[in-house]
């Protein structure tokens, strides 16, 4: 899916549902160089629910994401999924330097660590929306409820 979606020069939008399959980091991260490479992309919405996508994978999502010169609104799901704290920093992290950003939705559900990582998510958009490169006004974050 990656490499067809870097041959899609003037994609604007993608929606894509992994939700219950056997994705992983590895698929996770060569996803994002794809999205990476489409110079127009704008909006994007990834299901990876269900998925074996974690810490490495969400990571590499968030690095890429953050690159797309074009990106305004992302919406990622991670219910269920292996995804931890130092996932969700490096997230945010990378979607950090998305000069363009004005709508980020992120789906996190965890079961005994949930209240952590619902910390950590917290904390990083805290700073994401404190960013000089971001209005605060403009940037709306959400966090699902646990």
């Amino acid at each position: 899916v990656g490499n067809g979606l870097a041959r899609a020069k003037r994609l604007t939008s993608v929606s894509l549902n992994f939700k219950d399959t056997q994705v992983g980091d590895a698929g996770a991260a060569a996803l994002g160089l794809g999205l990476r490479k489409s110079a127009h992309l704008s909006k994007v919405a990834l299901d990876f629910s269900g998925t074996k996508v974690g810490d490495a994978g969400v990571g590499a999502l968030g690095v890429a994401l953050g690159a797309a010169a074009h990106l305004n609104s992302i919406s990622l799901d991670f219910t269920g999924t292996l995804v931890g704290d130092a996932g969700a920093t490096v997230l945010g992290l990378g979607l950090e330097v998305a000069d363009q950003l004005s709508f980020v939705s992120l789906t996190f559900n965890h079961g005994p660590q949930k209240a952590h990582l619902r910390e950590k998510v917290l904390e990083v958009l805290a700073g994401f929306s404190g960013s000089p490169k971001h209005s605060p006004t403009a940037l709306r974050a959400q966090v699902a409820e646990w």
